[in-house]
């Protein structure tokens, strides 16, 4: 159970990282300028918690196509948790 979990918010902090880091902001912009659908991909965190939850399954002892199913739905809540806090916690 405990992999599980590891698992799962490994996915999702990859796709965290993905999304907001900073770093990274130009390999979005670069990537997002040549692939039209990878913009739409880097502004979504269901959509890029699947992708980074297969390729975090393929890695694991768990079953690829399941990870991606519960990466994306556990990406999209933590991505949303964290919005909310900023929110409420951080405003402008």
């Amino acid at each position: 159970m405990a992999s599980l979990i590891l698992t799962l918010l490994s996915s999702a902090g990859l796709c965290l990282i993905i999304k907001h880091s900073s770093l990274l902001e130009e390999f979005r912009v670069y990537v997002g300028s040549k692939i039209t659908k990878a913009q739409e991909l880097f502004n979504c965190s269901l959509c890029l918690g699947f992708w980074t939850g297969l390729a975090i399954g393929a890695t694991s002892e768990f079953n690829m196509l399941k990870i991606g199913f519960a990466s994306a739905v556990c990406s999209w809540l933590v991505d949303h948790a964290i919005l909310l806090m900023r929110k409420v916690i951080w405003p402008d």
